[in-house]
């Protein structure tokens, strides 16, 4: 049986010159907007749902700020 080929998706970049994330221009790495080199990868951290909910890992901010305010 075949298996079928899986693509990871393509590189994001940051361009600090116009403050957006961009797909650089390839071979030499410029952004497409300005044509400028000042670009960074963008780093993707992969993220898998827990099943909790944001007030069961957090919990009730507002409630646990009174608890420190005299």
């Amino acid at each position: 049986m075949a298996e079928a080929a899986v693509e990871s998706p393509a590189a994001q970049f940051f361009c600090h010159k116009c403050s957006v994330e961009i797909s650089p221009v390839l071979p030499d790495y410029t952004c497409p907007r300005c044509q400028g080199g000042f670009i960074e990868e963008v780093a993707r951290a992969a993220v898998e749902p827990s099943g909790e909910s944001e007030e069961d890992i957090y919990g009730n901010t507002i409630d646990n700020m009174k608890m420190l305010m005299p």
